[in-house]
């Protein structure tokens, strides 16, 4: 949650969008992806495919309304879907190619985490 609260303010900073949108989305999805995490197996490939879609649709859907609605932006679903498409597309293509890094990283992590923790309560 923290991580997407950051880089939503950092995207919405450089992109000159209207800031705190894109922070805020990313950091809802965060939190459910918490949630998901603790009930489904991240060894899959297959399922984390699913989630990176999921995700991708999810945010880019909210903010496409959030900016028709705060901004008066005409709807164009057509050009929307197509765009939107090719977004999930790309990133379920990222998350075959680097997926097995993404989970070294994330392992390296959760082990620094419980070393450290506990050193924190043994003491």
């Amino acid at each position: 949650m923290g991580f997407g609260f950051l880089f939503g303010f950092y995207i919405d900073i450089l992109n000159g969008r209207i800031v705190g949108i894109s922070a805020i989305l990313l950091c809802l999805i965060g939190f459910f992806a918490e949630d998901i995490y603790k009930t489904i197996s991240n060894e899959n490939k297959f399922t984390m495919m699913l989630l990176v879609g999921l995700s991708t649709f999810l945010f880019e859907s909210l903010e496409y309304i959030f900016y028709i609605w705060k901004l008066g932006v005409t709807p164009e679903v057509f050009s929307f879907g197509k765009i939107l498409f090719i977004e999930v597309l790309y990133n379920v293509l990222l998350t075959i190619i680097l997926y097995p890094l993404m989970q070294k990283g994330g392992n390296i992590l959760v082990d620094t985490f419980k070393n450290k923790l506990n050193k924190v309560f043994v003491l």
